[in-house]
């Protein structure tokens, strides 16, 4: 019999073994699309450019470019071609703008690494040092399109500004003393003489003369404005009060302007306006959705259709060029995380119908690929948007997680006492207690180095996100094999009663301590693990769900030990470990379907696009080969598992 069950649980883990096998194997790539042919870009009107478009093209080419060409060669062909196009609008317009020699010297030779399939950090190098100089010469002020994200902006805070500018943020970190001059301390009353687009600025090209770094490449845009707007929250008079009428502030206003100067912008209005009112506002940034900004983008891109129509093509690349660059490109982030197939088949798009234009394609070519386009927007408009699914789904892994590990650690524990106690050992339960004690002791300790680990780790994010999801799935996976091994009854009693027996046979109060120690400490390891790699995936929006569905499950934790314990009742074993395993089934591949994105996403895992499919973000199923053999993998080791080693417990119930 056991050789029987050795080769079932052989012939269980062959899915998965395949699985993570396809990770590896090298697959030939092939290239998503035809590239089009030379010498289709065309010279534009001076007006189709704004001077704030100009700063964000410079932005776009410095960060982007290595996405499209490394080592001399070209790694995506409608990358490449983007920023051969977005180099060519920046030179002919700047021309247009009474151009400083240096600048336009400067944007040349970014055109020209360009052409040649330079190095991506010449060009960094370039960029880095022109984006000052432009948005000097321009009177440039930029401001964000997506609403700030004041948690994530405390996050990239705690990792990147910590150890200078402290943890309340009055420039008292651990590396301040050795800094000269020292850091700035955001706690200052100046703070009020102080626009977040100052700090973004700072952030972004760092300070002369200090030690204060630039970020261009190490932060996304949107991040460096997440970090800027929550540094105006440190000050120390800081006090947000909900005003007296609602005030006609928009984001824009927010990022260009201090508190000061809004203060005095709205009482010159009559309106009743104080300091702790800008508070207000700063905590709770006004703005436009992701979603909203793809249908702004998808109405500016019906008015270039309408401006072409008309026979106005300047018009219509113009309102093409502003569908992209004010909302689509902000999204892009968010997208890519959500479902990185999409992200890329809404680029290619835009690429594709900005290319039918500047040639002057067929009217029935480039009705076919507007159609496209506003499809592929469509779509991306509804992944990004909240789903209740997705929202449902995340509440029950949550409450799934907490409720599973607790119900596990408290079953053993109380059939351990209930044995002492049957033995006429019962005084030996408090060396119970105490072991369960120190295991949640070390658990709040464990959850604090992971965090600490989290915060300061040299591991890119995305890689670290990964790594942690994919190891949750891992863990996962065997507690789901355990489960499906203890649903059956006499299986889960043998285990319990076989550790109870363990421990009274000692006879030992430290053997007692240690049993419960390390019963607890393992689920509370578990369940740091689960919850992180959760929290990790879920959206900023859905974190309050974690949250909510944590507290949940553990009030119903604590309602049915405190039933266990004082009235005698009994959980129904066998549909409770059922019902819990299909739910971690289905929590296992989630984590794995994201931990793999996740290291697809910086190149660690190779990415085979499956183009035919569609993503399902709740249950992170993407259209490549490797997220989808892989969780196909896990599902069908589970489901044999499930029939073999049930069948096999049967077999040997029934043999004499």
């Amino acid at each position: 019999m056991y050789s029987l069950r050795r080769f079932t649980f052989a012939l269980a883990f062959f899915p998965i073994i395949v699985g993570i096998a396809v990770l590896f194997v090298p697959i030939e790539e092939t290239p998503e699309f035809v590239s089009p042919a030379p010498g289709i870009l065309v010279s534009e009107d001076p007006n189709v450019v704004e001077p704030e478009k100009l700063i964000f093209l410079l932005q776009y080419l410095g960060t982007d470019y290595g996405a499209a060409v490394e080592s001399g060669q070209i790694v995506s062909e409608f990358e490449y071609q983007e920023m051969l196009e977005f180099s060519q609008l920046l030179v002919e317009n700047y021309q247009q703008l009474d151009p400083e020699p240096e600048i336009l010297d400067g944007l040349q030779n970014i055109q020209e690494i360009i052409h040649e399939k330079g190095e991506w950090g010449a060009l960094q190098a370039i960029a880095q040092k022109l984006l000052p100089l432009l948005a000097e010469q321009l009177h440039v002020i930029s401001y964000p399109n997506v609403v700030p994200s004041l948690s994530h902006g405390r996050e990239i805070y705690r990792i990147h500004c910590i150890q200078c500018h402290g943890s309340s943020g009055d420039g008292d970190g651990p590396a301040a003393k050795d800094l000269d001059p020292a850091p700035r301390s955001f706690m200052e009353e100046r703070m009020n003489h102080l626009a977040p687009h100052q700090v973004y600025n700072a952030v972004t090209f760092g300070i002369e003369g200090t030690e204060m770094p630039t970020y261009l490449d190490s932060l996304r845009d949107q991040e460096r404005w997440d970090v800027a707007f929550f540094v105006l929250t440190f000050r120390q008079s800081f006090n947000p009060v909900v005003p007296k009428s609602v005030l006609p502030v928009s984001l824009k206003d927010l990022a260009t302007h201090t508190n000061e100067e809004l203060v005095s912008k709205f009482s010159g209005q009559g309106m009743d306006v104080h300091l702790n009112n800008i508070d207000y506002y700063r905590e709770n940034p006004p703005g436009s959705s992701l979603g909203e900004l793809l249908l702004r983008a998808e109405q500016k891109l019906e008015k270039g259709k309408n401006a072409y129509d008309s026979g106005n093509l300047e018009r219509a690349l113009r309102f093409t060029l502003d569908a992209y660059l004010e909302g689509v490109e902000p999204v892009e982030p968010a997208l890519k995380q959500r479902d990185g197939g999409l992200a890329t088949q809404l680029e290619t798009q835009f690429w594709l119908y900005r290319t039918n234009l500047r040639s002057n394609g067929s009217p029935v070519e480039i009705a076919s690929s507007y159609e496209s386009l506003k499809t592929v927007l469509r779509t991306s408009r509804e992944v990004l948007e909240d789903s209740e699914t997705e929202s449902w789904f995340t509440f029950v892994q949550s409450f799934t997680i907490i409720l599973r590990e607790g119900i596990e650690a408290a079953l053993l524990l109380g059939f351990m006492m209930t044995y002492l106690v049957s033995s006429g050992k019962g005084r030996l339960n408090r060396y119970i207690g105490l072991g369960a004690i120190l295991a949640i002791l070390a658990g709040i300790i464990s959850w604090w180095i992971v965090q600490a680990v989290l915060a300061f780790s040299p591991l890119e994010q995305e890689a670290l996100e990964g790594l942690v999801a994919l190891l949750a799935a891992a863990v996962l996976f065997s507690v789901v094999f355990w489960v499906i091994h203890q649903v059956d009854i006499k299986n889960w009693k043998d285990y319990i009663r076989k550790k109870s027996e363990e421990a009274v046979g000692a006879r030992g109060a430290l053997v007692l301590v240690l049993m419960a120690f390390l019963v607890v400490y393992r689920e509370a390891v578990e369940t740091i693990l689960f919850y992180e790699a959760l929290w990790m995936r879920s959206r900023e929006a859905q974190s309050t769900l974690v949250v909510l569905g944590f507290i949940s499950g553990t009030a119903v934790l604590v309602i049915l030990i405190g039933l266990m314990f004082k009235f005698g009742v009994r959980i129904p074993l066998k549909p409770f470990f059922a019902l819990t395993g299909i739910l971690l089934s289905l929590l296992t591949v989630v984590f794995a379907g994201y931990g793999v994105h996740e290291l697809q996403t910086i190149g660690w895992i190779k990415e085979t696009p499956l183009l035919w499919m569609s993503a399902i973000p709740v249950l992170e199923i993407r259209p490549t080969l490797e997220t989808c053999v892989l969780q196909l993998g896990i599902l069908m080791s589970i489901v044999m598992g499930w029939g073999l080693l049930g069948r096999t417990n049967r077999s040997a119930k029934s043999a004499p």
